[in-house]
């Protein structure tokens, strides 16, 4: 089974997400049900790490792979047995440029 691996990155985007739900939208069961749909689908990951959609840049393949959850990417990357969940963005965003992918 593979493991999983958070990057300081995803930490601080999920936890932002959260908190912004929950103090700023004023909706705690929202930011409560994103956490644990968040936790599922990486949890999914562990036995089919390769679930996610790949991602491209200018029609070139990136090492991401990417889950939705509501109305959220979680990018990560697979390499030998670790599967790093390096991000967590808001899926209206600019995910190419803050994912930093270059060639």
């Amino acid at each position: 089974m593979y493991i999983i691996n958070y990057s300081k990155l995803f930490i601080d985007d999920f936890s932002e997400a959260l908190i912004y739900i929950k103090e700023t939208l004023k909706n705690e069961d929202a930011s409560n049900d994103l956490k644990i749909n968040t936790y599922k689908e990486i949890q999914k990951l562990k036995q089919f790490p390769n679930t996610g959609i790949r991602l491209y840049k200018d029609s070139i393949e990136t090492k991401y792979r990417h889950v939705k959850v509501g109305s959220y990417y979680v990018f990560y990357y697979v390499k030998d047995l670790m599967i790093f969940i390096d991000r967590f963005i808001y899926s209206k965003r600019e995910y190419i440029k803050l994912l930093n992918i270059y060639f």
